[in-house]
């Protein structure tokens, strides 16, 4: 490796040369000497040497506080002081050109060599520090979402331009800012503040994703959608020492979103309305056609009271088609027969428990087996059991509990009552009115097309029974269904 390279400062010449000979002996290079602080600021520009070792007291315009000062500021070369005075005047006013070290004269040759080897080796670290920080602020700058990092305090450190496009703030404003003036959103519920996210984020050193349904408002007061995620930073010792936050502008897929889901609602509405032509052609054929049989029947004066027996057979026919259009479900068996409420829910969670290992989420079974047998169409209990656990699955994306519990209730009529509860995210207060309307979904774009609810709702009414629930943010949801004993669906 190279010899590091020192420049020595010094205004006293024989001191100047009595520390080139111990520098040159210890295997350093001098590349020249000054005595006074323009000459050494020259120096230095036109050297570049690996360290300076500058005397304070100079004689001239510039004394060594002065060159060092400037030395640091335009060439970030270290500097170590080398003064016969340790009055704390003088170190006070040396701390402000930031020295790698402070030697007192006179100096033995050993002190001399660690305090360069230390200043050198401290600056090397503090360069590569520096390149590292320069990649990562480069990086963050040019990534197409808003960031913005915050001490512990929430003081804004750092804000790249998307966040200035984001926000309406530039960055020079921004930073040393409290982050809740800039950083102003609307969300869903309260749990989805800013302040206790980035509270949970901070205190709990947990990733918290931002509520699909946040809205930035803007310097101007303008909104705009956003989505992502709050972060803690963490020291070496794993202590959190801020919060950065990285966000992106969500209009243009939420546009997509709504498109496709319309898309989504039509084409299931279109294979629904396909499948009832078809289902509905033969017996609208036969009524037509004994409709026109029954005219000239009547013209002849010829009992037509088949046809007419006919035609209303088809017509209820026509009759149960609509019904299973209005309920989503294409259920093929319709016929009422006594079944055990928890042989069907330990049947159908088994065609769930695969997707339950590999979500992480553990069935937790609290049955009855007291209750008696109810008069039901199996398929369609199965079906509302399997919507139900299916939709608490899709609530817990990090794993939880899926709890399913049985009772009987008696209320002047004896009904068996399923809890179907987990621990998800919950609905959120401002949709729950909307659960169980035609096609309407919380879930994301693509994994849901709204109709679950609805046809548990329209399964347990024609049953007799009731369906309600209970949801609390980031708390969980439970669905109470009662089937009466014994029901007749109309």
């Amino acid at each position: 490796m190279p010899k590091v390279s020192v420049l020595v400062v010094e205004d006293e010449r024989l001191i100047a040369r009595d520390i080139q000979n111990s520098l040159e002996k210890l295997g350093y290079r001098v590349p020249a000497t000054a005595a006074t602080g323009e000459d050494a600021v020259k120096l230095a520009g036109e050297k570049s040497p690996d360290l300076v070792l500058m005397d304070i007291t100079l004689k001239g315009n510039m004394d060594g506080v002065d060159a060092a000062a400037a030395i640091h500021s335009k060439f970030d070369i270290p500097v170590i002081f080398l003064t016969a005075h340790a009055d704390k005047a003088t170190v006070e006013r040396a701390k402000i050109s930031e020295p790698y070290g402070y030697l007192l004269k006179p100096f033995e040759e050993r002190e001399l060599q660690i305090c360069i080897e230390i200043a050198v080796y401290k600056h090397r670290m503090e360069q590569k520090i520096r390149n590292v920080e320069r990649w990562f602020s480069t990086m963050f700058k040019s990534i197409g979402d808003g960031v913005i990092s915050t001490d512990k305090n929430g003081i804004i450190r750092f804000m790249n331009p998307m966040a200035e496009a984001l926000t309406g703030w530039e960055s020079k404003e921004a930073l040393g800012m409290d982050l809740m003036k800039v950083f102003r959103i609307e969300t869903p519920s309260a749990s989805q503040s800013p302040e206790n996210l980035i509270r949970r984020a901070a205190e709990e050193g947990l990733v918290v994703d931002l509520s699909y349904d946040s809205r930035l408002i803007r310097k101007d007061d303008t909104q705009v959608p956003i989505g992502d995620s709050i972060a803690p930073i963490r020291d070496i010792d794993d202590n959190v020492m801020g919060v950065v936050i990285v966000f992106r502008d969500t209009s243009r897929e939420k546009r997509i979103g709504a498109i496709y889901e319309r898309l989504q609602k039509m084409s299931a509405m279109g294979q629904l309305a396909a499948s009832m032509a078809h289902e509905l052609n033969n017996p609208l054929t036969v009524i037509m056609g004994f409709a026109q049989s029954a005219l000239k029947k009547a013209q002849s004066g010829v009992d037509f009271s088949v046809v007419f027996q006919t035609i209303d057979r088809e017509a209820n026919r026509c009759k149960r088609l609509v019904q299973e259009l209005l309920t989503f479900s294409r259920t093929e068996k319709t016929e009422m027969a006594s079944c055990n409420l928890n042989e069907i829910i330990e049947s159908t969670l088994q065609l769930l428990e695969p997707r339950a290992k590999m979500s992480e989420i553990e069935i937790c079974l609290d049955l009855d087996r007291s209750i008696p047998e109810m008069t039901a169409i199996r398929d369609q209990v199965q079906q509302v059991i399997f919507n139900l656990s299916h939709n608490a699955m899709d609530a817990m994306l990090k794993g939880g509990q899926l709890i399913i519990r049985t009772c009987l209730k008696s209320n002047g009529q004896v009904n068996v009552q399923i809890e179907v509860e987990d621990t998800g995210k919950g609905i959120p207060t401002e949709v729950q009115a909307n659960v169980f309307e035609p096609f309407f979904t919380t879930k994301e774009m693509g994994k849901g097309t709204g109709l679950g609810l609805t046809i548990c709702k329209e399964i347990i009414q024609r049953h007799n029974g009731t369906i309600k629930f209970a949801s609390k943010a980031e708390k969980g949801t439970t669905f109470t269904v009662k089937f009466p004993v014994q029901a007749a669906v109309p």
